[in-house]
């Protein structure tokens, strides 16, 4: 604790010392070890197209090489370059908080928040602030002009979000998000290369040979064991889905939580012995993957949102609803959130998922100007956001 302190003072009177330039932007995602999500967009979009020397700052050295493979602009944060870039850059960029850059040489830069989605379930309350460092932070900035911005295109929900931070700790960039500006350039042939990684591309391959349907079950992350069928007791229950999946041709798609292996080791180890669930890594980026799933199961997960731009059928598996509106608490009324069909058992699921396969088109409509609706209602700016950005933070 007191030689983090002490870095933290060091840093700050090198932000001081050290000029910092509107001609170098840093960026970086989950604590600085994935390449992914926003963050990842905005840094390929602005990298492609801008004069801003865009370097990607990682504590991974796994994504340091497949960037650095690339041709593209990267550092370890905490090696000589990265501090360097750091401490230089005028902007700090990325998902969650500037720990995803580096907390130290952050201070003294402008901060801009890109997020991840819209949020549906509660954030808790920061309770460990600093008050007195936080004060001073706030006076810093505003004596030295540094903003601290939070992209979000939901601004009538903005308190969804603000209320996580100290108070007046950041102010809404009202835009789109990246991934969502750049939906449509992202898969056209001629770019894929330039926006998806090797792996996506071979995963996207894939999905495109399967003669049925692709359907995405991305749950939640939960702090307790079990994400996957929460209320299912008896594992055998699986064969039931995968000879469905079978006899259509069809495949179930999952992936890991950071945790997920740990938690849910007994009911991985069931799929595994089924053709038709494919589970992805943690660290795999789901973005590049929704475009092809024919259909999205999930509960309180900000995906929910991101899926609706390509505007096909959804089901919210939610068995724990009653627990989990109370802890950690939900942003909507479910019982009155109307997005797509719902399923509050295992049992339920079963039957919805051979509604969908027997009678696709009726089964998507069903929820289609619910669907719309909602688009519109999280994502008020739907095209607005990278020249703006890029005015930003190259001023």
């Amino acid at each position: 604790m007191v030689l983090k302190k002490l870095k933290k003072i060091t840093s700050f009177i090198l932000s001081l010392l050290i000029p910092r330039t509107s001609k170098v932007a840093v960026f970086g995602e989950r604590s600085g070890n994935r390449f992914a999500e926003d963050a990842r967009y905005l840094y390929l979009y602005l990298s492609l197209n801008s004069e801003i020397n865009c370097v990607w700052l990682t504590k991974n050295d796994k994504v340091y090489e497949l960037l650095r493979s690339r041709g593209l602009n990267c550092e370890m944060s905490h090696s000589f370059k990265g501090m360097y870039y750091g401490f230089r850059a005028n902007w700090h960029i990325f998902n969650y908080s500037k720990s995803d850059t580096s907390e130290f040489t952050s201070i003294g830069a402008n901060h801009l928040n890109v997020w991840t989605g819209i949020q549906l379930k509660k954030l808790r309350t920061f309770k460990n602030y600093n008050k007195i460092y936080n004060k001073f932070a706030f006076l810093y900035r505003k004596i030295f002009s540094k903003k601290k911005l939070f992209l979000y295109p939901d601004k009538k929900n903005f308190s969804w979000i603000s209320d996580h931070y100290y108070k007046d700790d950041y102010k809404i960039l009202n835009l789109n998000f990246p991934k969502n500006i750049l939906y449509d350039e992202i898969f056209r042939e001629n770019n894929r290369h330039e926006y998806l990684l090797d792996n996506e591309i071979s995963e996207i391959d894939k999905l495109k040979n399967i003669k049925g349907k692709v359907i995405g079950y991305f749950p939640t992350w939960r702090d307790k064991p079990g994400d996957f069928f929460i209320d299912l007791s008896n594992y055998e229950k699986l064969n039931m889905i995968n000879e469905i999946l079978e006899k259509n041709n069809s495949i179930i798609l999952m992936k890991y939580h950071a945790t997920t292996i740990e938690k849910d080791r007994e009911i991985l180890s069931k799929f595994e012995k089924f053709n038709n669930f494919r589970i992805l890594r943690y660290d795999f980026d789901l973005n590049p993957i929704l475009k092809y799933c024919d259909i999205l199961i999930s509960d309180y997960s900000g995906i929910i949102t991101d899926f609706l731009i390509t505007n096909k059928p959804i089901i919210l598996y939610i068995p724990d609803l009653k627990d989990y509106s109370i802890h950690p608490g939900l942003n909507l009324d479910y019982d009155n959130f109307e997005i797509g069909h719902k399923a509050n058992t295992f049992d339920e699921l079963l039957h919805l998922i051979k509604l969908y396969l027997s009678n696709e088109k009726e089964f998507s409509d069903k929820f289609l100007v619910e669907r719309k609706k909602y688009f519109d209602i999280f994502y008020e700016k739907k095209d607005l956001g990278l020249e703006k950005i890029h005015q930003i933070i190259s001023s």
